[in-house]
């Protein structure tokens, strides 16, 4: 393997501004949609894959850009993506409980 020296200088790459979870209509989230009843919401495949085996598998394994959450609510799927991309699952209601105890049980979500 080439030292660093031989390579030349780690290219900086930058994120987009909105590329942070709150942005998640974003373009730069576009490559997996989650459909919902009501519409859907985007994220990113290699930020929701490396929490889901499961997720990681549709994307791929089965090359799928949609994955149908229609059994659960806008906001629970929603605070799902958001705790797939922080790490960190903030106050929930109950019902937004148990809609993401079963989303984490659906997509294997991993928690470390």
């Amino acid at each position: 393997m080439p030292s660093t020296k031989e390579r030349g200088p780690i290219p900086i790459v930058k994120a987009p501004m909105n590329f942070g979870v709150e942005y998640l209509d974003s373009p730069a989230h576009g490559n997996l949609k989650f459909v919902l009843q009501e519409g859907e919401l985007c994220a990113n495949s290699a930020i929701m894959s490396f929490n889901s085996p499961v997720i990681k598998k549709m994307t791929i394994e089965f090359f799928q850009t949609e994955i149908p959450v229609q059994d659960f609510s806008k906001n629970a799927v929603k605070k799902f993506l958001e705790a797939s991309y922080s790490g960190e699952l903030k106050t929930v209601s109950k019902s937004n409980f148990r809609d993401l105890n079963k989303m984490a049980h659906v997509f294997e979500e991993l928690v470390r």
